[in-house]
């Protein structure tokens, strides 16, 4: 009879420690996922903060955006605020034989060296990035859309502009005085639609940029934010609180984002006005002119 109580006292005992035990490791569990939230939420904030900024100055200063594919680059457009007029943004595609350097220092993982003293940054898009961004829309231009194989396929072609039109006419009816247009604009001193190629090419990346970046679209920045984290965007040279930002579960600043859009409307809207009325570069003026 003894022993039986001893045993009910010694399992109460265990019972007891191991609940009050217990007790304080839930406790601890709690606390410590309430500092996460915290600390993840915080640094959320300043994430978002930080690219909204980063928006903000691609419009303000000199950039580089680069679009890769298999370690090659295709194609490379400079944004850069006009001196003589501060709203006006000015974009230009990056001739062969600067492309062809580039290329060289890519290659050898050379960012910076790329971004020297001349640019604010270098953003590099992989192929499939840019196309994804249409995973689950399509691109819009001029009231026709493609999808995102369609973008895919034109942004790697050897002739993009030949595949636009083809990609073009699939998928929309499309009026014959804007395929006329289309030839008027990217074929004027060229001998064929082929030569066309490198000034199309950049001006569609520009187009797809623009849509991403500079509009007044919370999804375009998560995108970003996503595949920065995958590597398949870079970024030369990152912040500190960009690159932390490789660090912080994709639920959390997904929400941090969502829950800051209306904060950061007026300051995104800014940027993306700023882009929008971008007219004095060659590769600009016809996707700003035809409302893509």
């Amino acid at each position: 009879m003894l022993g039986a109580i001893l045993v009910i006292v010694v399992i109460v005992l265990v019972v007891f420690f191991l609940f009050s035990v217990l007790k304080n490791l839930v406790k601890a569990l709690l606390y410590t996922l309430l500092l996460c939230l915290v600390v993840f939420g915080a640094m959320g904030i300043m994430v978002y903060t930080d690219i909204v900024n980063f928006r903000q100055q691609a419009a303000d200063s000199k950039n580089l955006f680069l679009l890769e594919k298999d370690g090659a680059l295709l194609a490379g457009i400079v944004l850069s605020t006009d001196h003589d007029d501060e709203k006006e943004l000015s974009v230009m595609t990056v001739e062969p034989p600067q492309m062809e350097q580039y290329s060289r220092l890519y290659s050898e993982g050379k960012l910076s060296a790329i971004r020297g003293s001349e640019f604010f940054k270098v953003v590099v898009f992989n192929e499939k990035a840019l196309s994804g961004y249409y995973a689950d829309s399509d691109f819009t231009i001029h009231n026709y859309t493609l999808d995102q194989k369609a973008v895919s396929r034109i942004v790697t072609s050897d002739e993009p502009y030949v595949t636009f039109k083809a990609e073009l006419t699939r998928a929309n009816e499309v009026d014959a005085d804007y395929l006329s247009e289309l030839d008027d604009y990217f074929l004027q001193d060229r001998a064929d639609e082929g030569s066309a190629s490198n000034d199309f090419r950049a001006t569609f990346f520009y187009a797809v940029v623009k849509d991403m970046l500079f509009e007044s679209k919370v999804q375009g920045t998560v995108y970003l934010v996503k595949k920065y984290k995958e590597g398949s965007v870079m970024i030369e040279p990152g912040s500190f609180l960009f690159t932390m930002v490789k660090w912080m579960p994709t639920t959390f600043f997904s929400q941090v984002f969502e829950s800051m859009k209306e904060k950061a409307k007026d300051v995104v809207r800014a940027a993306g006005a700023k882009a929008i009325e971008a007219g004095s570069g060659k590769v600009s003026g016809y996707i700003n002119n035809t409302n893509v």
